[in-house]
Order: C-alpha cells, then structure tokens, then sequence
C-alpha cells in the first residue's frame, strides 16, 4: 500500500479550504486554498458563458474547486439573475407591508393573523432571495394561492394576488438559478 505523503491537500469537508495531511490523518489544520484564474490543462477548460471556474492550486497543480450551490450563488452566478432575486423579495417585502397595513386599519375583519401572514411571506421571500430555494418559492406561491382563496370565499374580494405574482416569480428566477448552476457545474467538469 502507498503511502501519501505528509502535506497540504483539498479539504473532503470543505473544498474550498486545504487541509493538513500528516501521513496517517487529517489534522484540524486547515487554511484557504489559494485562487487561480488560471487554466489547468484540458479537460478542464472553463466555459466562459457560465462565469469562472475557481482553481485551488495545490503541491501536485491546478483543480477545479467544487464550489457548493451557496457560494456559486454568491460569487458566480450572472448579476441579472441576481438582480431578478432581489426584485422578487422587494415584491415580497410590499406584499407583508401591505398585509400589515390592511391588518392594521382592519378594512376587511382581519384579526392579529395578519402579523403571522405578513411573517410567513417575509420569511419566504428571504429563503428565495438568500438561499435561492425552490422549495421556499413554490410554498409561497402555494401560499399566496391560498390566501387568495381564502380572502375570495370569506369576503368576496379578489385580492392577495400580489403574493401570486411574487410566487410565480421566484418560483422562475430559482429554476433558472438551478439550471445555471447544473450548467455551470457540467461546464467545468465538477458535476
């Protein structure tokens, strides 16, 4: 069996990070890996129409960094959709002052729901904007449906379509975050 030598090498836990190997097992040592734009050798030949690939240069040479979906989001993905992420939670953040406006002057019998209903959207739209979930946009669209049902049957008025549109929205801007995300990943050989 070969043995492997003592040294700094990628981080099983975190590859953005090195760690030190001392020739029977990992240490807590651990530090940053330093950043390349440059190329390896092929195949690992960045596509430039899903931004960079970020290299960690290690004793051996270049390797692609297996950037999780949190950082991808945070320094490669494509600044409109990033922009399209924000204006969805600028939606959101009208809807629940809305909400808190409308449950304030009591204009059609809302009771103190209203605070938990303004929460829930606000909360929603943060896991959209921040952690570009799905899974929150699909809720809150699920849950904009809803209300609107609810606040058609009991008063009459068709109303909470605001929190629809914001939910069809992000439900959009997330799948194509993931979709540039599996591309970015196939693009560079790291999926």
């Amino acid at each position: 069996m070969t043995q492997i030598p003592s040294g700094w090498y990628p981080d099983p836990q975190l590859p953005t990070n090195v760690r030190w190997w001392d020739g029977t097992q990992w240490t807590d040592a651990t530090q940053p890996a330093h950043y390349s734009q440059e190329s390896p050798p092929q195949p690992y030949a960045p596509a430039a129409a899903f931004g960079p690939t970020y290299y960690a240069q290690y004793p051996e040479g270049y390797a692609p960094v297996a950037l999780t979906f949190r950082e991808w989001s945070q320094t490669v993905m494509d600044a409109k959709l990033r922009t399209e992420l924000r204006s969805t939670f600028i939606v959101v953040v009208i809807c629940a002052v809305v909400t808190l406006i409308v449950g304030a002057t009591n204009l059609f019998g809302a009771g103190w729901y209203v605070a938990i209903d303004a929460a829930v959207v606000l909360g929603l739209g943060l896991g959209v904007w921040l952690a570009v979930s799905r899974i929150c946009a699909i809720v809150l669209l699920a849950y904009g449906v809803c209300s609107m049902i609810v606040l058609l049957v009991e008063s009459g008025l068709f109303g909470g379509w605001l929190i629809v549109v914001a939910g069809v929205f992000a439900v959009v801007n997330t799948t194509k975050a993931h979709k540039a995300w599996q591309a970015y990943q196939l693009a560079n050989g790291i999926a």
